[in-house]
């Protein structure tokens, strides 16, 4: 499968991944750009459930599953590093972005105790590495936060 991201996005995480790599880490992207059908999708697995779910518990998917139109991922500028699970967070991989990503213009789009009140993504990174990206990602911020 082909994973699809901006080619700025592209060359910074390239950059990233070999200087990881001197580190004897190992990131690769699991999932990249997601059109507004694909997304759909993915929106539309995590709410299928026979069980009848509960206001709360369909609240906590949403903090992890954004719908169509929505997703950071739409923009072509947000990845999933390695994995989809909270269990990166324990990764050496993790902790090597955690010291270093931001060196080529990444941050963790949702930490812990995020401001837009989302769940702990530890394997969600955004790229924001010039002014166009970072201006795209905080006119999102503001749009949730209300």
């Amino acid at each position: 499968e082909v994973i699809r991201v901006h080619k700025k996005c592209k060359k910074a995480f390239e950059k990233m991944q070999q200087a990881a790599k001197a580190d004897k880490i190992r990131i690769k992207i699991v999932s990249g750009y997601r059109s507004s059908k694909y997304q759909i999708e993915i929106f539309k697995r995590k709410f299928i459930d026979k069980d009848n779910p509960t206001e709360k518990e369909l609240r906590q998917r949403l903090k992890f599953s954004a719908p169509s139109g929505f997703s950071e991922h739409h923009t072509g500028l947000a990845i999933d590093i390695n994995s989809n699970s909270q269990n990166f967070e324990k990764s050496r991989a993790y902790k090597w972005l955690i010291e270093n990503a931001y060196k080529f213009g990444f941050e963790m789009s949702f930490p812990k105790k995020n401001t837009q009140n989302l769940g702990f993504e530890p394997w969600h990174w955004r790229y924001i590495g010039d002014e166009e990206s970072k201006k795209l990602f905080k006119q999102a911020q503001i749009f949730t936060k209300n």
